[in-house]
């Protein structure tokens, strides 16, 4: 009596065991496989690649032959290039009876951007199980990709200057199975030795990629080679820059004392400060816009810094003022010889003023002095000009000769072989008009036979001349004048 009792509490509690282990596995233990699966579809999608692998784990661990299970943890895996692992999980995908075409193509897209070759391996057990004749035609056209040959290589973002790491990737717009393209990052020629490329190509400094493509019979593409620089400190630089602006701007005063600024200019570079900072705040920022913006923000600080007023010089315009004074204190105006003309005086005195009115002016730039000091010696120059000098008919033919270059040698001219003449000119008279050197001039020329004796000479014209600023004028009848030189 007693062992039937045992027994029976034996036999009703396996029965619970049993009824219990079937009513987890066929109500309790799927939604608990649905949670832990959408739990770590969720975690893909926010990049929580670890939590996402657990929790995906948790359940393969209650359902293991769970197709999308798989391929969403191997696609974690994926992301944080931990291949290997999204390789050996995709490899224990074996019931492929279950698998629809969608899931298909996101297993077999996973597996072509980790390693071609086991894609292509995926997508032929399948072939093999489902009967050629059972394929979509997109399935089919996928397979039979294999043999095609390469697609060119083209990237996704363009060879060029960039200021951050990049990644980039293949444009390949018709998906061929099997391909495998290899690239290397330091100008040597890739191979199928080479590194694989795997989704994406990170470029961390200034790199030249080349790139090869094979297909499943070793056909391949032209090498392409696509070349980028990575400037990272550029940015740094104009950020420096801007921190040097701004120290200049609070640290220069406003006045008129050396190393003193106006407010203008001060303005001027926080405008620029401003908009630099600006620029760096975008999220787009390119490389171009930061060179730009690096060169404006240089150019900023050294206009600031020749803004400043700094010392001047002015001895030299001292000097040249002292020089005037004495020019005009020891001259005589009249109309003799060695006397300069009326009026001359008050012209240069008036500019003798002016160049004190600048010396005196502590505002003045060395830009200002200097341009002062040429003004006095334009003045100089012109009131030197202005003496008078009586001419004899000697002295004046001695100083249209120095102005008059063309009358020399050279303009000798042979005619047929039996004379030459030379031109020539005789001042007759000089006179000074208006406070002007006038000379009135034969024209003439003088023929010679072979031998160098006179032939004949002859006055074929007469004109007058004056000089003004030490350029020679002509004076025709008609009144007419034309600058000789």
């Amino acid at each position: 009596m007693k062992k039937k009792k045992i027994l029976k509490i034996i036999v009703t509690t396996l029965v619970i065991i049993i009824l219990g282990g079937v009513m987890y596995t066929n109500a309790i233990s799927p939604k608990i496989y649905d949670r832990y699966l959408n739990r770590g579809i969720n975690y893909l999608t926010e990049k929580k690649y670890e939590e996402s692998i657990e929790s995906l784990q948790k359940a393969i661990n209650i359902n293991p032959k769970s197709e999308k299970a798989r391929y969403y943890q191997a696609k974690a895996y994926f992301e944080i290039d931990q291949f290997d692992n999204a390789l050996m999980t995709l490899g224990d995908v074996e019931n492929l009876e279950s698998i629809d075409e969608k899931l298909l193509k996101d297993i077999v897209e996973l597996l072509d951007n980790i390693n071609p070759d086991r894609a292509y391996d995926f997508l032929y057990r399948y072939v093999q199980m489902k009967g050629k004749g059972n394929l979509s035609q997109e399935i089919y056209e996928l397979f039979e990709s294999a043999t095609l040959p390469p697609s060119p290589v083209e990237v996704n973002i363009q060879p060029g200057t960039y200021l951050n790491d990049i990644s980039i990737k293949l444009k390949i717009d018709n998906k061929k199975i099997g391909h495998t393209y290899y690239y290397t990052t330091n100008s040597t020629i890739p191979n199928k030795g080479s590194e694989k490329y795997r989704g994406e190509i990170k470029i961390t400094k200034t790199s030249t990629i080349n790139i090869v493509g094979y297909n499943k019979d070793d056909q391949h593409t032209e090498i392409a080679t696509f070349e980028y620089i990575i400037d990272k400190e550029i940015v740094n630089e104009v950020k420096n820059l801007l921190s040097e602006s701004e120290k200049l701007i609070s640290e220069t005063v406003v006045g008129t004392e050396v190393g003193n600024i106006s407010n203008e200019n001060k303005d001027k570079l926080q405008a620029v400060v401003n908009k630099i900072k600006k620029l760096l705040s975008k999220d787009d920022l390119n490389y171009n816009e930061v060179c730009q913006g690096k060169s404006e923000i240089e150019q900023a600080i050294k206009d600031f810094e020749g803004n400043k007023v700094k010392p001047v010089n002015k001895e030299i315009l001292k000097l040249v003022i002292n020089q005037s004074q004495i020019l005009h204190d020891n001259a005589v105006e009249g109309a003799n010889e060695n006397q300069y003309a009326v009026g001359s005086k008050t012209t240069l005195l008036n500019v003798i003023n002016e160049g004190r009115a600048v010396e005196q002016n502590n505002a003045a730039d060395q830009v200002t002095v200097d341009n002062m000091v040429q003004k006095l010696n334009n003045a100089i120059a012109i009131f030197q000009s202005s003496k008078v000098q009586l001419f004899t008919q000697e002295k004046s033919l001695l100083l249209i000769r120095e102005y008059r270059k063309n009358i020399d040698e050279s303009k000798k001219k042979e005619f047929e072989g039996r004379f030459t003449y030379e031109p020539y000119e005789v001042v007759m008279a000089s006179s000074v008009e208006n406070n002007l050197k006038y000379f009135d001039i034969n024209v003439a020329f003088k023929a010679y036979p072979l031998d160098g004796q006179p032939f004949y000479d002859e006055v074929t014209g007469q004109h007058r001349e004056f000089i003004e600023g030490g350029t020679v004028y002509r004076v025709y009848e008609n009144n007419q004048i034309q600058q000789i030189q």
